[in-house]
């Protein structure tokens, strides 16, 4: 049986329990948004708290630098397609280039 010690809640009413094989339960407040599914709640807060020094240091360290990193290697990987779609959008809208020898200022 569950003993009410071993339930922890949070601020916004999540509950948090170690079940006896030493896995975690994590039950959602009934209403996390009205049009928000319950599989895109946000568990970093709930993580914070964690005592285990481990967890704390994975949260607040090793995921946002694995993120930065991560963001940064995508973006340097997309360049030569910004790059595309920026001329493809300067020739939509009509953003030419000025003429050059033999044809400066011509139409």
């Amino acid at each position: 049986m569950d003993d009410e010690m071993d339930i922890q809640k949070t601020d916004d009413g999540t509950q948090v329990e170690e079940l006896d094989n030493g896995d975690v339960a994590v039950r959602l407040p009934e209403q996390v948004g009205s049009d928000l599914p319950k599989e895109v709640y946000n568990l970093v807060p709930l993580f914070k708290q964690s005592l285990d020094p481990d967890v704390r240091k994975f949260i607040n360290e090793e995921l946002p630098q694995r993120i930065c990193e991560e963001f940064k290697e995508d973006w340097d990987s997309s360049e030569d397609w910004r790059n595309k779609r920026a001329k493809r959008i300067k020739l939509l809208f009509g953003y030419l280039d000025d003429k050059s020898f033999p044809f400066e200022n011509c139409a």
